[in-house]
């Protein structure tokens, strides 16, 4: 067993306690979600599976790690369903506002599915 530098030891807790804050900002934005109509819900729904699976991993002491990678794999599907949004053409053209916001989604998605990605990474380095 190889011994961990202080520096090293303070990354990992200080990643570990990241951990259930992922967990209540998936909880947050279920709640957006529920108070809005159609297919939001469903993602509503998935955002509440994947705080609550985080949540209850990291309070008994489970392996948090594959929860995270399962929400950076969910950001992902939005940006690249967000992307194929913008890029879509649309009989009437799609309105500026809409595209603009369209792009700016599928970059929010894509931010997390890269700081979820590498915190799910390395979470699995450091033994989670």
């Amino acid at each position: 067993m190889t011994d961990i530098t202080p520096a090293a030891q303070s990354w990992e807790t200080g990643l570990r306690r990241s951990v259930p804050v992922l967990g209540v900002v998936r909880l947050g934005l279920a709640a957006l979600c529920a108070t809005r109509p159609g297919e939001t819900r469903l993602v509503g729904a998935r955002e509440l599976a994947l705080g609550l699976g985080t949540l209850a991993a990291h309070r008994s002491g489970a392996p948090t790690s594959g929860w995270v990678a399962a929400m950076a794999v969910s950001d992902g599907g939005d940006a690249l369903a967000f992307l194929a949004e913008a890029a879509r053409p649309t009989p009437d053209g799609m309105a500026g506002g809409s595209r603009r916001k369209a792009l700016w989604l599928a970059a929010f998605g894509a931010s997390g599915l890269v700081a979820e990605g590498l915190t799910a990474y390395a979470l699995r380095r450091a033994g989670e």
